[in-house]
């Protein structure tokens, strides 16, 4: 398990000084990275053996607002391998044990010159099994909006919102996602769930068109990339 205390940047919140969805997974990825950094497996030693993590899933529970300025406990864990998938755990908690967020993720390793994917055994290190941080794992999501959506958003990927993989960075996903929702009147409660499987990359000037359908207590959205015909994600807040 890797343990980070993280304070909450000024840049990292909205409007009403609560951390941003995005942001938390930023913090999440960059643990991550830093876990895999103690373990001999930084992103350039990896990348010269022509290998790199790729996100699949992420179910992420938030329970309380965080806000600027103030401290938090990070912790993550990588606690299994099922099949090709890597299974990491996350957790903020405050110093006095109060949980905010829990959170499972699968990712998997790739070829990134054939954007292929690979094994877990052809990692140069094994990644051994740690502790299990919360009661639940990332489910894939399915096409989830119905024919007729309650409203839609478009947008275009842009030079911003790539990462070192050279595609649409996961957590930039999350800004599009409430973009889009707040454009059409909605704002997030200060608890709830967000889950969402990534299905193919995004890459530079691609236009993506997010259907929204809003349904008791959730919000679905599925996203197409109408520069190559994919589907880019499914997702979906529950409240």
């Amino acid at each position: 398990m890797y343990i980070k205390e993280i304070k909450v940047k000024s840049y990292d919140v909205c409007k009403n000084n609560t951390i941003k969805l995005s942001s938390v997974m930023q913090y999440f990825q960059q643990i991550a990275r830093e876990n895999l950094d103690m373990l001999g497996m930084t992103y350039n030693f990896l990348k010269e053996k022509n290998i790199v993590f790729v996100l699949t899933k992420y179910k992420i529970k938030i329970f309380k607002s965080m806000f600027a300025d103030e401290k938090y406990i990070y912790k993550t864990s990588p606690c299994a391998v099922s099949g090709v998938s890597f299974i990491r755990d996350f957790l903020i908690e405050d110093n006095g044990g109060n949980v905010f967020a829990e959170s499972s993720s699968t990712w998997i390793i790739i070829d990134f010159d054939k954007r292929t994917i690979l094994r877990p055994n052809r990692l140069p290190f094994e990644i051994a099994p740690d502790a299990k941080l919360v009661d639940f794992v990332p489910e894939r999501i399915r096409t989830c909006v119905q024919e007729t959506p309650s409203y839609s958003y478009s947008t275009k990927v842009k030079y911003s919102q790539l990462d070192a993989n050279n595609h649409l960075n996961n957590c930039h996903y999350a800004d599009i996602i409430i973009d889009g929702i707040y454009e059409n009147g909605f704002l997030l409660p200060e608890s709830y769930e967000f889950d969402i499987s990534y299905e193919h990359e995004a890459a530079l000037g691609a236009e993506l068109k997010l259907d929204f359908y809003n349904s008791d207590n959730k919000i679905y959205v599925e996203c197409n990339n109408l520069t190559d015909g994919s589907i880019c994600f499914s997702a979906y807040f529950r409240y």
